[in-house]
């Protein structure tokens, strides 16, 4: 498969994570994270197939929240877990849209803060 990236994306470390501003239970850990795009892994909740239209950004270990970014879904597909584990995970990826100039200095700041390496090149 080709990378269509523009970016690099990071592996972030384990204590951040995202959430849907709509969909309060669509809440996972971040995979990777770029200047225009994320991947995180949150618990399958069948009774919502709502896109994401904005996401809050946020770590345990540090204060700053990244709060209503412009998102859109690029995919949502199930993710690979413990084959014992009875819960359902999917990862959910896509694009950041029209970030104003504040916003992308939080997210700059953000990954900065919290990258702990070059994410592998699949989706």
């Amino acid at each position: 498969m080709k990378e269509r990236r523009k970016e690099p994306r990071f592996r972030v470390c384990d204590s951040t994570f995202a959430v849907d501003s709509c969909e309060p239970r669509r809440l996972g850990r971040l995979i990777d994270i770029s200047r225009s795009g994320i991947s995180f892994q949150y618990m399958e909740n069948l009774d919502n197939p709502q896109p994401d239209t904005e996401l809050h950004i946020f770590s345990s270990t540090h204060p700053l929240f990244l709060k209503s970014f412009p998102f859109e879904t690029v995919y949502d597909s199930p993710s690979r877990v413990h084959p014992k584990s009875l819960l359902a995970m999917r990862r959910h990826g896509g694009r950041f849209l029209s970030l104003s100039a504040g916003q992308q200095a939080q997210l700059d700041e953000f990954i900065s803060l919290h990258k702990v390496g070059v994410a592998r090149s699949s989706v």
